[in-house]
């Protein structure tokens, strides 16, 4: 339980550093990525994050090397590191951009996982295809 733990707080931390990222990059920023909100708040919450979730890693690694590995562990390991692999990959297809853009890019990759194509409009612009930087 401590690996599933783990790596849902680890999974909370990319997820919660790239909504930052994105919210920070945006035109008009929402109030919670204010510099006070994001020194403050924010980024101790993704250190806390972090060192929790390493934490719990590292204790399941040991406390099963002490306990050996099962059937049972290796498939909860197998399930868990599987789930956060999908997490990372839809998560690393999105690139950053406005909101509208957020929003199209997001329903395009619903789409392929309930449809299973690939077609529709590309993730990622063209090299001088958009907005001024």
């Amino acid at each position: 339980m401590s690996l599933v733990i783990g790596v849902a707080l680890l999974c909370a931390f990319v997820v919660l550093s790239r909504v930052l990222y994105i919210g920070t990059r945006l035109p008009a920023m929402p109030w919670w990525a204010a510099e006070g909100w994001v020194a403050n708040v924010l980024c101790p919450a993704l250190v806390v994050l972090v060192a929790f979730g390493g934490g719990f890693i590292v204790h399941a690694v040991f406390h099963w090397a002490e306990q050996g590995f099962g059937a049972s562990r290796i498939a909860e390991m197998a399930a868990v590191l599987a789930a956060a692999a999908v997490a990372m990959i839809l998560l690393g297809r999105i690139k950053t951009g406005t909101a509208s853009d957020l929003t199209e890019k997001l329903a395009h990759i619903r789409t392929n996982i309930v449809l299973g194509t690939e077609s529709g409009p590309p993730l990622h612009r063209s090299p001088g295809s958009g907005r001024a930087a």
